[in-house]
């Protein structure tokens, strides 16, 4: 259902809101395309701010839906930016700067603003300064108002902790970094304090270590550091400890390695589990944009959880999730709901989701970033120890050209010949085309108005894209056809050779070959040339300085 004007957009509230109040599934048809419409943003804020708190109890499903709708609002323009969408960027500059306003007029309590702006945590948008400002200005002022009727702080947090009691200790762990996004790091300092002081917070205050922001997690560690010889972790802290460690750039390690040792001095032993879980695992294709996701389906002592991860090249682990314990008949309609009738699955086996992982993971930490949370609750209850590691491309190019025999010129050229016809006969390269703003400019070079129409010349404009764009890029393309070597070999049937055809065209790619030899490439660049022609102007990004 697409908004066409702002008058239905409070139809459109209402009749999610009595889906919610019905306990009804959304279905992904009730999207709003506010990037498309911005003035719906406006409105939507107004909405919030209008809505009066002390009915918020018998608002419930409508203030829901229109946290969900800002839910799809702010990961809709978090999906634009990403991709270079000019428009997007100073979109989420004004929904930041309009919701300051609105929090600034001190209307509502800090309570009612948490679910709008979990919003922005869960796509890991950068708060700008005047949202941080208005945000700790109001919690300021709430501190203030509790004044001598004020629970004890501590008391506060353990009852917020029972109130959460039905979630893992992972997800307590992820509402207290929602809760507190807009805080300074400095705030994080007096959070781990406190938890370490109530027994119920213990557990919740070691997986403080991987919040989202460096900054936070440096503050975290300090006050680790001061605090380790004066605490005594539980066995399963102690043993994340040791997994996060990992997950810390090389000159943390000396440091958890040294808090581990007076942990187990003090007799703290390391958390064992007895059980195996069964585990099934599907890989999707990898995109265009260089992303794959991965479904992990688990059962232990009959109990089923379903897990997923999203790899992004160039990027490292950019989601990961893990349900509750879910009955075995919701399992195909979680299956259906995380991937459409548009992505190709294929089973993979242990060995690849462990080195995928862990090449992933070790490109996430090289960017200075913590992978989410919930990596460390899978590895748990997958009984896996994932460490980062990347893939050695030469290594496997290397290993893989003996195994082909023979490995000639000639079966090059049939395979390339295989691998032309991809595009129409394999649908996991439907998305295989590059969008992004150099592509944008460049293809924009290569077109003129003729009569007033802007016409395209597009054999100079895939010679272009070719040179300026792919060229440069080359060993991004190697490893996106070893990746896809990779995930067409697990458990390939006998005679089935398509990975073997992308395997040649890594080959190719990493001994030298031009590109634009490469029959698949060819089809790429037209794609890519093909998309910017259609989208650039929705985007703007063909307008972004270089």
């Amino acid at each position: 259902m697409t908004l066409n004007s702002i008058e239905n957009l409070e139809i459109w509230l209402s009749d999610m809101a009595e889906l919610i109040d019905q306990n009804e599934e959304l279905s992904p048809q009730y999207y709003v395309y506010f990037l498309q419409e911005p003035e719906l943003i406006t409105r939507l804020l107004e909405i919030i701010n209008g809505l009066d708190e002390a009915k918020e109890e018998d608002d419930r499903g409508y203030f829901a839906a229109c946290v969900y709708a800002l839910d799809i609002c702010v990961a809709q323009l978090q999906a634009a930016i990403e991709g270079g969408n000019k428009l997007a960027n100073k979109t989420m500059q004004k929904l930041m700067s309009e919701l300051a306003t609105a929090i600034g007029c001190h209307k509502h309590s800090i309570g009612f603003w948490l679910p709008v702006l979990n919003a922005f945590y869960e796509v890991s948008v950068e708060l700008s300064d005047d949202l941080k400002n208005a945000y700790l200005e109001l919690a300021c002022e709430d501190d203030e108002h509790t004044g001598d009727e004020e629970i004890e702080h501590l008391d506060s947090i353990r009852d917020l902790i029972h109130e959460l009691a039905d979630l893992s200790v992972f997800d307590i762990a992820e509402n207290f970094f929602a809760q507190s996004y807009a805080m300074p790091p400095e705030f994080f300092a007096d959070l781990v304090i406190d938890l370490y002081n109530i027994d119920e917070g213990k557990d919740i205050a070691v997986l403080m270590l991987m919040h989202p922001k460096e900054a936070v997690r440096d503050v975290v560690v300090a006050m680790h550091e001061q605090l380790m010889e004066h605490i005594t972790l539980s066995s399963q802290s102690l043993s994340r400890l040791q997994m996060i460690k990992e997950w810390y750039l090389p000159r943390y390690q000396p440091q958890f390695q040294r808090w581990i040792k007076q942990q187990r001095k003090k007799g703290v032993v390391f958390h064992t589990e007895t059980s195996e879980p069964t585990i099934r695992i599907k890989a999707s294709e990898v995109d265009g944009s260089g992303a794959q996701g991965i479904f992990i389906h688990l059962q232990n002592k009959r109990k089923n959880r379903l897990c997923g991860l999203l790899f992004k090249q160039d990027v490292g682990i950019k989601d990961a999730w893990i349900t509750p314990v879910i009955p075995t008949k919701d399992i195909k309609r979680y299956y259906d709901e995380a991937f459409d009738d548009s992505v190709t699955l294929r089973d993979v086996d242990l060995s690849y989701l462990l080195m995928m992982t862990s090449h992933f993971l070790a490109l996430t930490i090289e960017h200075s970033r913590m992978p989410d949370l919930h990596l460390l609750e899978m590895q748990e209850e997958l009984r896996l120890h994932w460490r980062p590691c990347k893939l050695d491309v030469d290594d496997f190019i290397e290993q893989w050209a003996v195994q082909i025999s023979p490995f000639t010129p000639d079966m090059m050229h049939t395979s390339f010949q295989r691998s032309k016809a991809w595009p129409k006969n394999k649908r996991f390269t439907e998305s295989w085309y590059v969008e992004n703003a150099h592509i944008d400019k460049l293809v924009n070079q290569c077109c003129s108005f003729v009569e007033g129409v802007k016409v395209c010349h597009f054999g100079d404009a895939t010679a272009l894209v070719f040179a300026k764009e792919m060229e440069p890029n080359r060993e991004r393309w190697v490893f996106h056809f070893l990746w896809i070597a990779l995930w067409l070999k697990v458990k390939a049937r006998k005679n089935e050779k398509i990975w073997q055809d992308s395997f040649f065209i890594a080959y190719a790619i990493h001994t030298g070959m031009a590109l634009d030899i490469i029959p698949i490439l060819h089809e790429i660049c037209h794609q890519s040339v093909v998309n910017s022609i259609e989208t650039m102007e929705n985007r703007r990004t063909h307008l972004n300085q270089q």
